[in-house]
């Protein structure tokens, strides 16, 4: 599995930036910004959740979220139990499903979320079998 450090903050980079164009409209000697969609190449619009590996061999913690990608502990007594037993798909789905839930659903709530994750989760590979 491929270790990538999770980011320590979201800050936009500079990159993000919008550049300033020659030749675009300015107010008095500030360029203005082109509307968006206007200016620079395409970048393909990326929605949903990212899942990476990320060792924290003295956190307790299957995963946790950070913007929108799960970093699963691959240094967790739990996932080297489960590689060893090739049951990676399973310690995954848990993982996921135990970062979501507090964004999800109050706390009183946590288990009931997590159990109709996995029941989902279950059923959906069910129907890729038949």
């Amino acid at each position: 599995s491929t270790v990538q450090a999770p980011p320590e903050s979201a800050e936009p980079s500079p990159s993000s930036a919008t550049p300033e164009q020659p030749g675009a409209p300015a107010v008095g000697n500030h360029p203005v910004a082109p509307p968006p969609g206007t200016g620079g190449p395409r970048r393909p619009a990326r929605y949903g959740l990212g899942i990476q590996y990320a060792s924290r061999p003295d956190d307790s913690e299957l995963g946790r979220l950070i913007d929108s990608t799960v970093y699963v502990n691959d240094c967790h007594p739990a996932y080297i139990r489960a590689k060893a037993s090739r049951s990676e798909g399973y310690h995954l789905a848990l993982s996921v499903a135990m970062a979501l839930a507090p964004l999800a659903v109050i706390p009183a709530e946590e288990h009931g979320f997590v159990t109709a994750f996995l029941e989902m989760w279950g059923r959906a590979a069910a129907k890729g079998r038949k």
